[in-house]
């Protein structure tokens, strides 16, 4: 039964439809009518599941987060040497933002619409921007650089400054302009 795929599950298909909705629209122009809509779903099932729009808002996040987690850590943990590997994310970021539906970062977007009330979606935001950092620290550690620590959140910073660049100013080389950034930052980490 190798072949057989599993259905998502009523919940899963409200997140998907929600996490779709929330990067192609924003999160506060899509109302629980649309993510009930797009899921094939009714309003009270939607309710009766989650509670409320701000629990599929988290749960969408979470969503976005763990797919991000994975790729990049497949990427990281990958062949190569540490630079190769840390470059590759750059590389991976060129594409992306060729995509004709890219909309920028799902979570830093979500950052932008969230209020302060909203605190555990910006903990999902936080933790896993915290796991991107930690992420680059542990290959920046392995590949025995001075300060890895401070080399790692320089990378954060160019990883989230051409996605911002792409985005917000259509800047699509931006993630070739912030390679060649990291390549220098790396170099400047050498011992």
């Amino acid at each position: 039964m190798s072949g057989l795929r599993k259905t998502p599950s009523t919940g899963e298909r409200i997140v998907a439809a929600a996490a779709d909705l929330f990067y192609s629209q924003g999160i506060n122009t899509s109302g629980v009518d649309a993510i009930a809509e797009a899921a094939g779903v009714s309003k009270p099932t939607l309710y009766n599941l989650f509670g409320s729009k701000q629990a599929v808002v988290v749960e969408a996040l979470r969503r976005s987060a763990a797919r991000r987690e994975l790729l990049w850590g497949e990427i990281l943990r990958g062949p190569g040497t540490p630079e190769t590997r840390i470059l590759q994310i750059f590389d991976w970021l060129d594409q992306w933002f060729q995509e004709p539906d890219f909309r920028g970062c799902a979570l830093l977007n979500a950052a932008a619409e969230l209020s302060s009330d909203d605190v555990e979606a910006r903990r999902v935001v936080t933790e896993h921007k915290d796991w991107v950092v930690a992420a680059l620290h542990r290959v920046a550690a392995e590949g025995e650089w001075q300060e890895p620590a401070g080399l790692a959140r320089g990378l954060f910073l160019l990883i989230e400054g051409a996605t911002a660049a792409a985005f917000a100013a259509g800047k699509l080389s931006a993630a070739r302009d912030a390679h060649a950034a990291a390549r220098r930052l790396i170099a400047s980490h050498s011992p």
